[in-house]
């Protein structure tokens, strides 16, 4: 990723904005967010979160 700041176009600027707080979180140790692949079906998905929330929050 190469991330202009000068690039006039918002939605550039947003992929670029997007990309650093991820990399941002990476970095991270114990972060409070956690990466989900959202590639699957929105069911698949939503599972996966569920699973997360349930495994963070204890229920």
């Amino acid at each position: 990723w190469i991330c202009f700041p000068e690039e006039p176009h918002l939605e550039f600027n947003f992929s670029c904005f997007a990309f650093r707080v991820e990399e941002s979180y990476r970095r991270m140790v114990n972060p409070a967010c956690q990466e989900v692949d959202a590639s699957p079906s929105k069911e698949e998905v939503l599972k996966t979160v569920l699973q997360l929330i349930k495994k963070h929050c204890g229920f």
